[in-house]
């Protein structure tokens, strides 16, 4: 396990977190329906570790399902705040899956793919058109 890089994720209320060592081994995009109906969003960002280099602390509560392809995902979310913020699947055996918006700091996040892509709503091809803020207010 490489201890020079350490990332940290955690839930909303902070009940329930992840250490993950090392850099990640994979950084994705996902834009499938289940991923946008977990996320709330368009899509989804996760960070893949082996599963030897995260340590998850905390209890979490683990929900089954099938993904857009029809392979097997075990989410785990808190149960106090709802965030889900690790999970395992069939996509990437030996594998653990980390939500990317719930680290502490995410400029390490360099996704190299996107999956799904046809099912981004309409509107996220406008997304550099849009106005934006560094606040809300």
């Amino acid at each position: 396990m490489d201890q020079a890089t350490v990332h940290h994720a955690s839930c909303g209320c902070g009940a329930l977190s992840v250490v993950a060592h090392g850099e990640p081994a994979r950084v994705l995009l996902c834009s499938c329906t289940t991923c946008q109906k977990r996320t709330g969003s368009a899509l989804g960002i996760t960070a893949l570790w082996p599963q030897d280099s995260v340590v998850v602390t905390g209890p979490s509560t683990k929900w089954v399902r099938a993904g857009q392809g029809g392979r097997v995902i075990d989410q785990h979310f808190c149960a106090t705040c709802g965030t889900t913020l690790w999970w395992r699947g069939d996509f990437a055996p030996g594998m653990t899956c980390v939500a990317g918006g719930c680290f502490e700091e995410t400029d390490f996040l360099d996704p190299g793919h996107a999956y799904w892509v046809s099912r981004r709503p309409a509107w996220f091809a406008n997304c550099d058109r849009i106005a934006s803020s560094e606040t809300q207010g």
